[in-house]
């Protein structure tokens, strides 16, 4: 998909034009899950996810990042509590507020020095951890700041079956990544879970940490 990486001598860098794959490509990622492999994994990512969090509430409002076009963020909505999906593109946004009417869209940036947002329960950072890496220290002070005293945060992720071209020297694969958010004195981890069967497109990772500090 253009917009998201290009490759240069054999490495992929992130290219990051995320109002370009939004306007360019009706639904990207396969988002909407209608068909195909990826419906059946993000039925599976995203029915684990809602399923795991709501164990651990009750909550009165969350934060999505990187909500594309609000999905996950709607299923949040109905199961769980109020919820406010946040993404960086306003194209994004646009198709978010058509097609789900029962949450909150805005655009923002995460990586950004000057993100603010309200204080919430709970933050989702879903399918977009390879897009913070090159900020993920600004990525992970913004999500602390916003989660409220004890606030959890979820990582949704989903990880390749074959080499993983980006990002592996920063977190690789799911033991990586657990072990990045674990670098924090401010993260506690109350759950993680990591489907390796083979049976989906993707292996999917979730991980909640409790904000301590």
């Amino acid at each position: 998909m253009e917009g998201v990486f290009a490759e240069t001598d054999g490495k992929l860098q992130l290219v990051g034009d995320w109002q370009r794959v939004y306007s360019e490509n009706p639904d990207p990622w396969d988002q909407a899950g209608r068909k195909g492999q990826m419906a059946a994994y993000y039925a599976v990512s995203r029915t684990r996810l809602v399923e795991t969090l709501g164990r651990l509430g009750p909550f009165n409002a969350g934060i999505e990042i990187g909500c594309g076009h609000g999905h996950l963020t709607a299923m949040l909505r109905a199961a769980i509590c109020p919820m406010i999906g946040i993404d960086i593109s306003e194209a994004a946004v646009k198709t978010a507020r058509s097609l789900q009417h029962d949450a909150v869209f805005r655009q923002g940036d995460i990586t950004a020095d000057d993100f603010g947002c309200v204080s919430v329960d709970f933050v989702v950072l879903g399918q977009c951890l390879w897009y913070v890496l090159h900020r993920f220290d600004v990525t992970l002070a913004n999500m602390l700041r916003t989660l409220r005293a004890d606030g959890l945060l979820v990582v949704s992720q989903a990880f390749l079956h074959g080499e993983q071209r980006y990002g592996a020297e920063i977190a690789n694969g799911f033991t990586g990544a657990l072990k990045l958010f674990l670098a924090s004195d401010r993260l506690q981890l109350i759950h993680a879970s990591y489907d390796d069967s083979g049976r989906l497109v993707h292996r999917d990772g979730l991980m909640i940490f409790r904000k301590v500090g």
